[in-house]
């Protein structure tokens, strides 16, 4: 499960980004039913990202004085989101371009801007299995809470699921079988030991 919080205009001063986004591992916990079930509340890794845009055969939107100040001491967590249209209506929307900021400087990727020449772009598939994996963003609950996602605000939450098709319900059922076993044996273990 992923949640998605937008920067207000004083989160932006103090952080230099536009959103952030943190992924909270799900929870797994087999129920005296042998049923398994997923609640939110395990693990969070999060990233704070600065978004820009590009309109149809214009220039990408450039830093602001205050974004330059901010983001090089957050670059270790964060990332630049490119989003561009394809037409000049500004109605059809190409995908999101991720790129990683940590070991970056922010010259570098101001550079990136006002050139149009950018490296290392990830799709928005790989930005979330890196992060999943730890290998983007933070898991310092510190600076998720004071920089990326405060538990007490408001933030959407997005589900992240298996396409149609790829559903993993033979694993599911076999996981909740196996733990049920499990949890059978454990419990004999226990009577027995008690005798």
């Amino acid at each position: 499960m992923a949640r998605v919080r937008k920067h207000g205009k004083t989160e932006e001063i103090k952080t230099g980004g536009d959103f952030g986004l943190v992924l909270v591992e799900p929870r797994f916990d087999l129920r005296w039913d042998a049923q398994l079930s997923v609640r939110r509340g395990g693990k969070k890794r999060g990233m704070l990202v600065q978004a820009k845009r590009r309109l149809y055969g214009k220039r990408w939107n450039q830093f602001t004085d205050m974004q330059l100040i901010r983001l090089p001491e957050r670059m270790n967590y964060a990332a630049l989101a490119r989003y561009e249209f394809a037409d000049v209506e500004g109605r059809k929307l190409d995908k999101f371009k991720w790129h990683i900021l940590a070991g970056l400087d922010i010259s570098e990727v101001a550079e990136w801007l006002r050139s149009g020449k950018f490296q290392n772009d990830v799709n928005t598939s790989e930005l979330i299995t890196g992060l999943s994996r730890g290998d983007y963003g933070t898991g310092d609950s510190i600076v998720i809470e004071r920089d990326i996602c405060p538990d007490a605000s408001s933030y959407v939450v997005v589900e992240i699921d298996w396409k149609d098709g790829e559903d993993p319900a033979p694993f599911i059922s076999r996981l909740n079988q196996d733990m049920a076993q499990h949890k059978v044996r454990q419990r004999q273990k226990v009577h027995i030991l008690l005798q």
